[in-house]
């Protein structure tokens, strides 16, 4: 509606999906919002910059407690929007 008109005609709101069109693939994008998650999925969402990386951490030793022998943790639990990029 006319609501998120004028929010998507904010100069930040573009200058965001600017940035974020520069960020990510087309191909990741696409691969993003066809997305379906399994009953099986864990989703690890916190504020940014408030220890993702250390949650992530704790939720995977929770999953699989004997399974350390990888340098970064988004080799084992990628993170959505950056999965294919990298």
């Amino acid at each position: 509606g006319k609501r998120k008109k004028d929010i998507m005609s904010n100069t930040s709101i573009k200058l965001l999906q600017e940035r974020n069109r520069r960020m990510h693939s087309e191909k990741s994008i696409k691969n993003g919002l066809d997305f379906q998650p399994k009953p099986s999925d864990v989703f690890v969402v916190t504020y940014p910059k408030c220890g993702t990386t250390l949650t992530t951490a704790i939720v995977h030793a929770l999953r699989a407690p004997d399974i350390w022998d990888f340098e970064e943790i988004t080799v084992v639990a990628p993170w959505d929007i950056i999965a294919l990029d990298c």
